[in-house]
């Protein structure tokens, strides 16, 4: 597994969407729930396909990151109701779990991922100043993981950043956000 998930983060990280999603289609295979096949789908934007994993994970982290995913893919299909039900539930079981992904609390990875979605429908509904604050929390969350190899999300927050940065024309703080990165 450790080979599929270097394989899928390395592939993510250079925009190899075909070679990352079929690692992370093997990965649920082995793994027995979608947690890394729904990050890379949501990884390359592939909403549609989110949205026919209908089957959430018992487990608190798996089901956390079911519920980002489903979320996430529902506010870009015009959804956002749904979003919000999803982001709810994601953020409970943020507050509340006890599990661990690899070295880090499930609560501080599935904390990053609460704040993208949380971002996105505030940006979503108009409130980019709103939304860069999110995103910002977001990048606090990331940068208290400890270090990984592979990172656990094949994604970064500063790229929900960045991009709120330039939407608001803030050129240089969303240059400074992408070289960090």
């Amino acid at each position: 597994t450790h080979n599929l998930q270097m394989l899928l983060f390395a592939a993510s990280m250079d925009g190899q969407g075909a070679i990352a999603m079929q690692a992370g289609k093997d990965l649920s295979v082995l793994n027995g729930n979608s947690l890394f096949q729904l990050l890379t789908l949501l990884r390359f934007g592939r909403f549609d396909e989110i949205l026919q994993v209908t089957e959430r994970p018992e487990a608190d982290y798996p089901a956390g990151v079911w519920d980002f995913s489903q979320g996430y893919a529902l506010l870009k299909t015009g959804e956002t109701a749904f979003a919000q039900a999803h982001l709810a539930r994601l953020s409970s079981i943020a507050e509340t779990t006890e599990a661990r992904f690899r070295f880090d609390p499930a609560s501080l990875l599935l904390s990053v991922m609460k704040e993208i979605l949380q971002g996105e429908i505030e940006w979503n509904e108009g409130n980019l100043r709103r939304a860069i604050r999110t995103f910002e929390r977001a990048v606090e969350f990331e940068d208290a993981l400890g270090y990984d190899e592979p990172e656990p999300l094949p994604f970064a927050a500063r790229h929900w950043l960045g991009a709120a940065l330039l939407e608001a024309e803030r050129y240089r703080d969303a240059e400074q956000v992408y070289r960090e990165e």
